[in-house]
């Protein structure tokens, strides 16, 4: 059985002898998202001081202020009384009352595209600012591509589906003397493609000198007409490239949140092979991050549950489906806290354990067939949860960047 709790659960609390409270927290670990298997015939025993459990989750929103940290433990015990999986951790309470400058960068797939996390962080914090190339208001700045897997971020080298990945360059090249995929940026420059592979990125200028890519090959810009330099160019994913090319701004942390389509479509036979590839390639850009500056922390978001069936179905048909996506999901996450929980630099955030499995995704009423008047309500998105459960998986968040704020 797997219990997907990292070995410190950080959680923001609100501030202490307030006059009239304003301040509140809450913070929730939903059973269902984090054991595997799962049953509601199972009886989930927490073993804490504080806090309730309440069934289907253990939640928190008083809190002490004689101690910062305290221990939890979730026990499952069968429909006979025997324990049969526990697993414990430390729950860290966080203060918001840091106001030094911290920067973070968000790296991700659609949920970051969104910016709702983000902008939960930003509003509970003081002093963020927010890193990337994209913004759509100019206040909150990040990297995310709906539709996106590690994949593409390693491999999108000309324009395709949502772009370009802009931490991808030719080998043997400066990163402040590559423009880019050309087609991709002359496009962008147009300003005549609201489409979402270009919205919110900026136009950059191709000047004497650099070296960008066409049709598969590598030419660099002269004034008595370009030149091929490299008829097969090979790539590389390179955070030190994109810095010095892009040119961002300092950064603090790094927060990590894939999965959403890297696990979408993964069949039960293959599922540990593409466990194990995920967990690689997170690997793999924090391995280019540390390579640029070693200073950086890292932030991994555990990959949330999708909503139920009835969603899956509408949107998918019978590719894949929710319980399918929620056992990949939950190795994932399993895989990822053995992998780096404990390690120096890397945080893990419990977006998976605090996001609200029935109320954190938009429901819809359905006809419940073409001959019946009555409607159902069902949730209707199958991956991307709604605007409270954004908010909940921004509290997560929130609560590992005050940890670790200076």
């Amino acid at each position: 059985m797997i219990i997907a709790l990292p070995s410190k659960v950080y959680i923001l609390r609100p501030k202490e002898n307030e006059d009239i409270r304003r301040d509140t927290e809450e913070y929730s670990i939903y059973f269902k998202n984090i054991i595997l298997p799962y049953k509601e015939e199972y009886d989930i025993k927490v073993e804490c001081e504080y806090g309730g459990n309440f069934g289907e989750f253990w939640r928190i929103c008083e809190f002490p202020y004689d101690r910062d940290c305290f221990p939890l433990t979730i026990a499952v015990y069968d429909e006979i009384g025997i324990r049969i999986a526990e697993k414990s951790c430390i729950i860290c309470l966080v203060d918001k009352n840091k106001n030094a400058e911290f920067s973070v960068m968000s790296i991700g797939d659609s949920m970051t595209h969104s910016t709702k996390y983000i902008e939960q962080f930003v509003h509970k914090l003081e002093n963020i600012t927010t890193r990337g190339l994209r913004s759509f208001d100019g206040h909150i700045y990040m990297e995310g591509r709906g539709g996106w897997s590690y994949r593409w971020y390693f491999e999108n080298t000309t324009v395709c589906w949502g772009g370009v990945s802009p931490f991808v360059f030719p080998e043997d090249v400066e990163g402040k003397k590559y423009y880019g995929d050309i087609d991709f940026e002359e496009t962008k420059k147009k300003n005549d493609r609201p489409t979402y592979a270009y919205d919110g990125l900026p136009a950059f200028e191709l000047k004497d000198g650099m070296i960008y890519h066409k049709d598969g090959k590598l030419y660099q810009k002269q004034d008595n007409g370009d030149i091929i330099i490299n008829e097969n160019p090979r790539w590389e994913f390179s955070f030190k490239k994109y810095i010095e090319r892009y040119n961002p701004g300092h950064i603090d942390a790094v927060s990590l949140l894939m999965g959403g389509n890297d696990l979408q479509y993964v069949s039960y036979e293959k599922c540990m092979d593409v466990v194990s590839e995920y967990v690689e390639n997170t690997q793999k850009v924090i391995s280019s991050i540390w390579e640029y500056d070693k200073n950086i922390k890292i932030i991994i978001n555990l990959p949330v549950i999708g909503a139920e069936q009835y969603a899956w179905g509408k949107q998918l048909g019978c590719v894949s489906g929710s319980k399918q996506y929620r056992f990949a999901v939950i190795c994932a996450a399993d895989a990822l806290i053995k992998h780096f929980d404990g390690c120096e630099g890397i945080y893990i955030s419990g977006t998976l354990l605090n996001l609200d499995p029935v109320f954190g995704f938009d429901k819809e009423p359905y006809r419940a067939n073409k001959y019946c008047d009555d409607y159902v309500m069902k949730q209707a998105n199958w991956v991307h949860p709604n605007a409270n459960g954004y908010k909940q998986m921004g509290d997560a968040v929130a609560a590992v960047i005050e940890a670790i704020r200076p």
